[in-house]
């Protein structure tokens, strides 16, 4: 698969739970009867479709509009300063670039920056003056890489889960007042989706806290072969 394929992916699954999200919370109201969700509208099976496309396809712009919140999100309000810290205490260089810099070492975004600049120079530099085979390491930065994507992916996700129902609820309260907490079919949906967003989340903590691990012992690995006899 390309790139620009994987990107379009990337983009997509966030849109198209958005998108999905949206149509069960309204079928929650509609208890699950689908021809109501229709109702009044003369469709055929190809203008079904035809919003079937439509929708595929917009999810993929909507997707990166969700990337965009989940970034600012994720560097706004997730704090990651003591973990990033404890883990990267043992690589001297981080500490040197902590020490040396004008940047505010209380700031999640400024630690990942120092975080990121420390593997750069040992996958860039350091890694000239070991052993280690170049092939390995690549398949390591590669794995790393895709771990990092999928923990996006999934924060990604768990914004667009949110705004899909935040819309929806607020959009349903506008125009039917509080009926819409009376349906038990939206309840149990709405109860259902906190459990899934429950879910996703812890995922999304563990997988983000292996990303940090990971980085770290591929420079450990690199640190170690360096204070091995050539």
């Amino acid at each position: 698969m390309q790139n620009s394929e994987l990107q379009i992916l990337r983009w997509g699954i966030p849109g198209w739970l958005t998108i999905i999200t949206y149509f069960i919370l309204e079928l929650s109201i509609k208890e699950y009867k689908i021809p109501d969700l229709f109702s009044g509208l003369e469709l055929d099976g190809g203008i079904l479709a035809g919003i079937g496309a439509i929708l595929t396809a917009l999810g993929i712009p909507l997707g990166y509009v969700v990337y965009q919140i989940y970034f600012w999100a994720k560097w706004t309000f997730l704090k990651d300063d003591e973990k990033i810290q404890k883990l990267m205490k043992v690589i001297p260089l981080y500490n040197d670039l902590s020490r040396g810099s004008s940047e505010r070492l209380g700031n999640h975004l400024d630690n990942w920056k120092r975080m990121e600049r420390t593997f750069d120079i040992y996958m860039s530099y350091y890694i000239t003056d070991t052993k280690l085979e170049y092939e390995d390491m690549r398949r390591q930065n590669s794995s790393l890489k895709s771990r990092i994507d999928r923990v996006h992916g999934l924060g990604a996700s768990i914004v667009g889960i949110i705004i899909a129902t935040l819309v929806f609820v607020f959009s349903e309260f506008g125009i039917n007042g509080a009926d819409v907490f009376r349906s038990c079919a939206f309840l149990l949906t709405l109860f259902i989706l906190i459990f899934v967003l429950i879910v996703f989340a812890k995922n999304y903590i563990h997988a983000n806290k292996n990303s940090y691990e990971q980085m770290r012992n591929i420079i450990i690995d690199i640190e170690v072969a360096k204070k091995k006899p050539k």
